[in-house]
């Protein structure tokens, strides 16, 4: 038993992933039997504290853009399939980007939860913050979410997918439960929940049809994710 976790940016007709590519992501999961899950679900089972579905799959979206709300929205409520958006606080409202009266009409639906992304999205690889600086800018990003949808944020994505020792005990630090990575994989009990692993989708519409061969098998799987790491 394996949780798969998926990542997405932008679902556009101009982008990698157009809503056609996306509806038929969700219609292979339905195949596939896999069912749903919200972080929280993911975070007690891999706690050993909740058992869930043999295929259970839980849908992710970084950066906070525009089109999450006016395409994969009213995608995913025909689905029901449950999903995070991962907010890069300091860009609510700007172009491109969700605001606050469209973040919580997602959020009251049931079918998205908002967590952060940080709240300037640093690259740590190359700014090298201090760990007094990572955790003040997440308390930042806690503090904007809570005032605005009233709620504790207890799950966090790693801008850029990039993380470190420094950046783990500074998630622990602020008060965050998981971190999600951009290393590829299933998790399963007593993974480390710092370092959940997803799976960024491609196009075109078969690529997640043909990994989810790989991924719905946990043997070949781990063999697929020790050959590749991250893609």
């Amino acid at each position: 038993m394996s949780v798969l976790i998926l990542c997405y940016h932008t679902i556009n007709k101009n982008g990698k992933i157009t809503p056609e590519i996306f509806e038929e992501n969700l219609l292979s999961l339905k195949k596939k039997n896999y069912s749903s899950a919200t972080l929280d679900d993911i975070f007690n089972y891999i706690t050993g504290k909740k058992e869930l579905p043999e295929r259970t799959v839980h849908l992710t979206f970084d950066d906070g853009y525009r089109d999450n709300y006016s395409e994969a929205f009213p995608i995913l409520k025909n689905f029901n399939f449950k999903a995070t958006v991962f907010l890069i606080t300091s860009r609510v409202g700007m172009l491109g980007h969700l605001h606050w009266q469209q973040i919580k009409e997602m959020e009251s639906s049931g079918i998205f939860s908002f967590e952060s992304h940080s709240h300037t999205h640093p690259r740590h690889s190359t700014t090298q913050p201090t760990k007094e600086e990572l955790v003040n800018d997440l308390l930042v990003s806690k503090k904007i979410i809570k005032e605005n949808l009233k709620k504790e944020t207890k799950h966090f994505c790693y801008p850029y997918g990039e993380y470190d020792n420094l950046y783990v005990s500074a998630l622990k630090e602020a008060g965050f439960l998981t971190g999600l990575t951009l290393n590829i994989g299933l998790n399963s009990v007593g993974q480390n929940p710092y370092l959940l692993k997803r799976v960024e989708v491609r196009n075109p519409k078969t690529w997640l049809e043909n990994r989810l061969r790989i991924y719905s098998k946990p043997f070949i799987s781990n063999i697929y994710e020790k050959i590749y790491r991250k893609i």
